[in-house]
């Protein structure tokens, strides 16, 4: 069955496991706008999880999360027949954490709006 790549996935295909990681849990068959729905999750994660990691480590599960992302979507666009569904929000997920990786450590949480203003940077940039 062959599916035209404005149609993207369902609900239904989250059940499988790579459309759940690379929808970022699902946030990304939110309406509208799923690739701010996925960046708004990846700020969540990182202020509650990965926040208080050194860069460094920020850094290797930015790698990890945007290579396995890759290689899902890739697998995901073949299956499906899709050039690019909107579900998929992995690359979002990884621009945000890893624009978030760089922001000073000393000054949050207090500094909530540095994180507010860089998911607004990064939403504006990758429009």
């Amino acid at each position: 069955m062959t599916r035209e790549s404005n149609i993207g996935l369902t609900l239904k295909d989250l059940a499988a496991p790579d459309v759940l990681w690379a929808s970022a849990f699902g946030a990304g068959f939110c309406r509208p706008a799923p690739g701010t729905w996925g960046s708004v999750l990846a700020v969540g994660v990182w202020w509650f999880g990965l926040s208080a990691l050194p860069v460094w480590q920020q850094l290797l599960v930015v790698l990890f999360y945007f290579c396995s992302g890759w290689w899902v979507s890739r697998r995901i666009c073949l299956r499906y027949q899709v050039d690019d569904a909107p579900q998929i929000v992995a690359d979002e997920v990884a621009g945000m954490w890893l624009a978030l990786a760089f922001l000073p450590q000393a000054v949050l949480p207090q500094a909530w709006w540095l994180a507010l203003l860089a998911l607004i940077l990064f939403r504006l940039l990758d429009i």
